[in-house]
């Protein structure tokens, strides 16, 4: 009942992480009909949810865009990973919305397509401010003759997008736009910017990326209130703005704005300190559209990954109350009876009738029952222990020194409930003298979700029997940790091993899979221990994951 009220605890985190995002969500089947639609994709389309589920995509789209859905719709079955490209969706009124969608297919385990997911983002601001800025630029290379200015700043804008959508930090967004701009003679930029991160609250800033301008621009550097990009020049009217000497000079300062709050901003450092003109801002406000479009995605997969991470924590609680209440309940009835034995031995006391034989029968059942009781207390008390460390690290992003097979076996531990009624055995080879400073919530995440992944897809929940290896090593050079991870289940195709990582990839989508443990342990293993994850081929013959994490030296406690 508890792991059953856990599972739809997770039901809910999912639906209302669906219902909150600002991007669109479309599930369709592999006819291209309507399973699931988010608010965000009802407004995308403009129509209500009855008006939309059960209704064929192609509903929604002019005769051009039909057929460049079907193209893609009907080669599905023999791509390896998601396909993101542009297509223009029809609204009640006649007119198309530009739409940028990340098409991921849905297979089950036998290879076999199910049906799509679509993340749908409307980009028709961004298409607009670009048509702008291809007519500013048009004219501006006809009257100055100069195609090199056009070249360079569609490649720039052509970067930017393609660049910015691969990276997965704010801080990596904001040094991708910098690097970028500082090449472009178009702003007469010197080569000198940086990138800031702003707290809404109080506007204060905080250098991420670049070169620390703060002290140069004075008060004028601040976010601006408006949001509006802002450009100061050392003139007559601001004599006292200088950098390292240089005269005259300027800076573009370009909020970047997320939902109307300006989350970020990018300092430009400009030659000359001659005055901006409409070509650069309406390139700069492309390129703020474009950096916003980046954090908004990067911050939507930080949440989509948390409720995850939450929806498991729920889930292991469930397990765990599960698990304990059997060591409990038996101890409950120990003491039952060894107190209704006592009220017993107390009458025949006080009838006088006792004997040496009832004393001796009366011990023997005190030590029975109060050992008995004492070794289910004990066993729930370690239950306890693990369970109160592991929830700990898996809630938290703390970084703290711990001992590796200690904390392996912690996490085993809250998942005994989930493997003891099946025939699988996990198998951790670890020396008992691995210490590291790390995090431990993250590779508690990563182990509990390969686990389940074996669980689930390997060994069919539970119903074939096999092993689950762990193995645990350092590199030859002492500075990098190595962990094997394998089991003899029933293993992945080499056709879809190149997308076990993608979002939303998974061939239970049916069951209620969401398609994001694999992808979160990615992210963690890349993001917060800086490591390395790749699938190794086995030629289906269960799955082998070798994950490299880079240590401190200084750290570590190890066997030398």
């Amino acid at each position: 009942k508890q792991a059953e009220d856990a599972g739809k605890q997770e039901a809910v985190f999912r639906q209302k992480l669906l219902e909150t995002m600002n991007q669109g969500y479309w599930h369709l089947s592999k006819e291209g009909l309507t399973l699931d639609i988010n608010p965000a994709m009802c407004a995308i389309l403009d129509r209500s949810y009855k008006e939309i589920i059960g209704k064929s995509v192609y509903d929604f789209l002019d005769d051009k865009n039909t057929k460049l859905v079907k193209s893609k719709l009907n080669y599905a079955e023999n791509i390896i990973k998601a396909e993101n490209y542009e297509v223009e969706l029809k609204r009640p009124d006649g007119s198309n919305v530009p739409c940028l969608i990340n098409r991921t297919p849905i297979f089950n385990e036998s290879g076999k397509l199910m049906s799509f997911v679509g993340m749908f983002t409307n980009i028709s601001q961004t298409k607009e401010i670009s048509e702008k800025l291809n007519s500013a630029l048009s004219e501006t290379v006809i009257a100055n003759n100069d195609l090199k200015y056009e070249a360079a700043t569609n490649i720039a804008i052509a970067n930017l997008f393609r660049y910015t959508t691969t990276a997965n930090s704010e801080s990596g967004v904001l040094n991708i736009a910098l690097n970028l701009l500082k090449e472009l003679k178009f702003l007469m930029m010197s080569g000198v910017g940086s990138g800031y991160t702003v707290d809404p609250s109080n506007q204060h800033v905080v250098l991420v990326t670049g070169d620390e301008l703060g002290d140069e621009l004075g008060e004028n550097w601040r976010a601006p209130t408006t949001g509006e990009i802002e450009y100061t020049a050392c003139s007559e009217k601001h004599p006292d703005i200088e950098f390292n000497g240089d005269k005259p000079h300027g800076h573009y300062i370009v909020p970047i704005k997320i939902d109307d709050i300006i989350a970020c901003i990018l300092v430009l450092h400009v030659k000359h300190g001659i005055e901006y003109g409409l070509e650069q801002l309406d390139f700069l406000r492309m390129v703020a559209e474009i950096v916003a479009g980046a954090i908004k995605r990067i911050r939507t997969e930080k949440k989509t990954i948390q409720a995850e991470r939450f929806a498991s924590l729920g889930t292991m609680v469930a397990g765990i109350a599960h698990e304990i209440n059997t060591p409990v309940g038996t101890a409950v009835t120990n003491v039952s009876e060894l107190k209704d034995k006592t009220l017993a031995f107390e009458k025949q006391i006080m009838d006088g009738g006792i004997k040496k034989s009832d004393l001796d029968r009366f011990i023997l059942d005190a030590k029975d029952f109060s050992g008995m009781a004492l070794n289910n207390l004990l066993r729930a008390a370690e239950l306890v222990r693990s369970f109160k460390q592991v929830s700990v690290d898996e809630s938290s992003e703390e970084k703290r020194q711990f001992n590796m097979l200690d904390h392996i076996n912690a996490i085993i531990t809250t998942m005994n409930h989930e493997f003891k009624r099946t025939n699988i055995s996990i198998h951790v080879d670890c020396a008992d003298n691995v210490v590291i400073d790390s995090h431990p919530g993250a590779w508690s995440q990563v182990i509990t979700n390969l686990c389940h992944n074996s669980l689930i897809h390997g060994f069919d929940e539970g119903k074939t029997a096999g092993d689950i290896n762990i193995k645990i090593r350092w590199a030859s050079d002492a500075d990098w940790l190595v962990l094997t991870y394998s089991d003899t289940g029933t293993g992945i195709p080499s056709s879809k091993q190149e997308k076990v990582f993608d979002p939303f990839f998974t061939t239970r989508h049916d069951k209620g899979g969401s398609g994001l443990g694999m992808h979160i342990v990615q992210n963690l293993v890349t993001q917060t221990l800086n490591g390395s994850i790749e699938i190794l081929d086995t030629s289906e013959q269960g799955v082998f994951f070798l994950i490299s994490v880079p240590t401190n030296p200084n750290s570590l406690e190890r066997n030398k």
